[in-house]
């Protein structure tokens, strides 16, 4: 059974950690903000580049 979570509840390390599962476990920290930059959690958090 899969438990349907919302995205604005997650954790930031929570987002990144999916974020690095999904370049295979690592990745430049470009790589990384590319991936995060369309996750829901940006939109409420102007300066999550630098958090």
């Amino acid at each position: 059974m899969l438990i349907k979570m919302d995205k604005q509840k997650l954790t930031w390390k929570a987002v990144v950690r999916d974020a690095l599962l999904e370049l295979g476990g690592q990745g430049h920290l470009s790589e990384i903000n590319k991936i995060v930059e369309g996750h829901p959690k940006t939109k409420t958090n102007p300066s999550w580049r630098d958090t």
